[in-house]
């Protein structure tokens, strides 16, 4: 949205932004909000990662 080289475009994405916001949510809290989902992803991947490694060497174990 701020990458926009136009007046127009940037008002297009900032709209479209709006639309997809909840009541109480502002267009101003928007980046915050996705740094809060890119630690809450990377949190989960390395969770995933770190259950997977553990399944790997229960399976050696069994073996």
């Amino acid at each position: 949205m701020e990458k926009a080289k136009n007046e127009k475009k940037k008002e297009y994405y900032k709209e479209g932004v709006k639309a997809c916001l909840r009541k109480n949510e502002k267009v101003e809290a928007v980046p915050n909000m996705y740094e809060e989902l890119i630690k809450s992803l990377t949190a989960r991947e390395a969770h995933i990662k770190k259950l997977y490694n553990e399944t790997k060497q229960i399976k050696r174990l069994r073996v």
